[in-house]
C-alpha cells in the first residue's frame, strides 16, 4: 500500500530563535527527488519531481519554518517531462514570485522544447511560456536580468554537434531573442550571470576540445555583451583529460566597478582530471578570463586537512558568496563504502579551505544535495535526494558552521502522520470516497468519486476479498475528482471489501458485489 513517511529529526536549538531539521520524504510507489529549495517568509518552498507507474510531473511543497508539510501541488505533468536537476533551475524573482525552467519533449516530433513558468508562494501558476522549433532546447539554468526579464541558457541540438545556447525573454516570459554558439565541437552550457557594468553575460560550461591533438572535453567560458554577441572564450582544464563543466560568478559589483575603481573578478568552480583522478577546481580570472590564480584539491596540497583527497570530484552547488569573497559550496565526496555523499566546504576569498564538514542520510546508499540557500537565520537549507529504490527527497536546515541534527545524537526523534500534515483524519466519513456501479460486472468498469486533498497527487484503490487477501490494486490521482477504473478479468465473482489508501492511512472503505 501506498505510504508517505515525513521523518522529523529535531535538535535542540543552540540560541532561542534557531532551528534545525533534517527530513526524508519516502513513498513505496514511487520515486520522489527533492532538487530546489526556496526559503519564503514563513517557511520553505521545495520543488522537484516525481516519477509513479503511470504518472511522471513536477511539484511544489510548502514547508513550515519548523519543516512541517503544508500542502502539496503539482506543476505540470506527463512522460515526456524533463527533470529538474538542481537549484539553477529555478529563482525568487524581484518581485516576490518564483520562476522555474524545464523541458518536455513535443509532441510529433519528440524534440525538448523549453518551459519557463512563473507562480506565487501558493504555488498558483501565474504564467506559463514554451519555446519550441525544430531543433532540440534544454535550459540549464534561468536568472533574472537588470531589465526584469529572464535569460535562460542550455545546450540545443542533438544530431548534429550540440551547442551552447541562450534564450532571452521580457519581464511575462515573452521571447526577446536567443543565440547559438558553435564551440570546438559537442558543448553544453550550464551556468549564466549577468555582467552588472556592462549589462552582458557570463556563460560556464564544457565542450570537446581538439586543440591538444587528443580531444578531450574542457571547461569553456563565453563571454557576451547585452545581446549575447560573443566578446572572448577561454577554456579551462587539463588538455589530456576530460574536465567537469564550469560554474562562473562574477564577484566585482556594480558598486566596486564604477565607484570604487575595483578591476573585474569572477570565480570559476568545476573539476578537473589529471590521469585517472578527478579534482576539485576553483580558480579566480581577470575581465579577459586569464587565470589570477587557480586550485586544484588534491591529496598532495592537503587543503582538505586530510578529509578526503581525492574523494572529493567536483563542486555540487553554486558556491554562495560572502561580502568579503569568500565562499561556501556543497562538493561531491565518496565515502568509505564508495557511495556519493556531500562534503560542506568553506573557502576563504583566495580557495584555501577553513573547514569542511560531511553531510551524510545514508551511508549505503548514493546521496545528493542539490541546492543550498542562506536563510534569514544566519544558517543554510539544502534540498537532495537519496538516490536508491524508491528514492526519497531530503530537505535538511543546519547552521553557518555546518552543524545539524543526526538520528544519532538528537534530542527528539518525531514522526508525523502524513495524513495529520495533511488535515486528513486517519478515520474520515465513508462518503469522502464512493464507488459507482455497485454491483459491478467481473472484468468490468467503475468510477471513482472522491474529495480526498490534492496535497499529495496519488491515492490507491485496493480490492480485498473475504479472506483479507489483497487480490488487486490500482493507483490514481487525486487531483482528478473522478476516475473510471477496470477490475481485471477473471476476478471470481462475490463480495469484496474496497479500501482508499491515501498519504499511507485508510481514507475509505466499503464493501462491492462482483457479478
Amino acid at each position: 500500500m501506498l505510504f508517505l513517511i515525513f521523518i522529523t529529526f529535531a535538535l535542540a536549538a543552540q540560541t532561542s530563535n534557531f532551528t534545525y531539521f533534517n527530513k526524508m520524504f519516502e513513498a513505496d510507489t514511487m520515486n520522489l527527488l527533492s532538487q530546489v529549495v526556496k526559503p519564503i517568509n514563513d517557511g520553505y518552498l521545495v520543488i522537484g519531481g516525481y516519477i509513479t507507474v503511470n504518472k511522471k510531473a513536477i511539484y511544489i511543497m510548502k514547508l513550515s519554518l519548523i519543516g512541517d508539510v503544508v500542502w502539496f501541488k503539482h506543476l505540470d505533468e506527463g512522460n515526456n517531462l524533463g527533470v529538474v536537476e538542481d537549484g539553477k533551475f529555478a529563482i525568487a524573482t524581484s518581485d516576490n514570485k518564483f520562476v522555474i525552467t524545464y523541458a518536455k519533449g513535443q509532441p510529433i516530433n519528440g524534440f525538448g522544447e523549453m518551459h519557463l513558468t512563473k507562480f506565487d508562494e501558493s504555488g498558483e501558476i501565474l504564467w506559463h511560456k514554451v519555446y519550441s522549433d525544430s531543433s532540440s532546447k534544454y535550459a540549464k539554468q534561468v536568472i533574472e536580468t537588470t531589465d526584469g526579464g529572464f535569460a535562460l541558457v542550455g545546450v540545443q541540438g542533438e544530431n548534429s554537434p550540440a551547442r551552447y545556447y541562450l534564450l532571452k525573454t521580457d519581464a511575462a516570459g515573452n521571447f526577446e531573442w536567443d543565440r547559438s554558439y558553435i564551440l570546438d565541437d559537442s558543448s553544453a552550457a550550464f551556468s549564466i550571470q549577468e555582467t552588472p557594468w556592462d549589462g552582458g553575460f557570463i556563460i560556464g560550461g564544457y565542450a570537446y576540445n581538439t586543440a591538444s591533438g587528443t580531444g578531450n572535453y574542457d571547461a569553456w567560458v563565453i563571454k557576451t555583451n547585452y545581446l549575447g554577441d560573443t566578446l572572448w572564450t577561454r577554456t579551462y582544464g587539463d588538455p589530456t583529460g576530460n574536465d567537469c563543466a564550469c560554474k562562473v560568478i562574477p564577484l566585482t559589483t556594480l558598486q566596486e566597478y564604477f565607484f570604487e575603481g575595483k578591476p573585474i573578478i569572477y570565480l570559476l568552480t568545476g573539476c578537473i582530471k589529471i590521469g585517472s583522478n578527478t579534482y576539485s577546481y576553483a580558480a579566480h580570472l581577470d575581465e579577459n578570463g586569464n587565470i589570477l590564480w587557480e586550485r586544484i584539491y588534491s591529496p598532495e596540497n592537503a587543503l582538505f586537512n586530510g578529509d578526503v583527497g581525492e574523494g572529493v570530484v567536483g563542486f555540487q552547488t553554486y558556491p554562495i558568496i560572502r561580502a568579503d569573497r569568500s565562499y561556501i559550496a556543497v562538493m561531491y565526496k565518496y565515502n568509505s563504502l564508495g557511495n556519493y555523499s556531500n562534503l560542506l566546504v568553506d573557502f576563504d576569498k583566495y580557495g584555501i579551505v577553513n573547514w569542511n564538514k560531511e553531510l551524510e542520510l545514508n551511508p549505503e546508499a548514493d546521496c545528493y544535495l542539490k541546492d543550498m540557500q542562506p536563510t534569514p537565520d544566519g544558517g543554510y537549507v539544502l534540498a537532495g535526494y537519496r538516490y536508491d529504490v524508491p528514492q526519497k527527497g531530503w530537505i535538511l536546515k543546519i547552521d553557518a558552521d555546518g552543524n545539524y541534527c543526526t538520528p544519532v545524537g538528537c534530542d527528539s526523534t518525531v514522526v508525523v502522520s502524513a495524513a495529520e500534515t495533511a488535515g486528513l483524519p486517519n478515520k474520515t466519513p465513508m462518503s469522502l470516497v464512493q464507488i459507482n456501479p455497485n454491483p459491478v460486472r467481473g472484468g468490468g468498469v467503475f468510477t471513482i468519486s472522491h474529495q480526498l486533498p490534492a496535497e499529495f497527487p496519488v491515492a490507491q484503490f485496493i480490492l480485498y476479498n473475504q479472506l483479507g487477501k489483497a487480490v488487486w490494486q490500482q493507483e490514481f490521482n487525486t487531483w482528478d475528482r473522478t476516475k473510471i477504473l477496470q477490475l481485471p478479468p477473471g476476478l471470481p465473482m462475490g463480495l469484496y471489501l474496497w479500501q482508499v489508501s491515501y498519504m499511507g492511512n485508510v481514507a475509505a472503505s466499503g464493501k462491492v458485489v462482483v457479478e
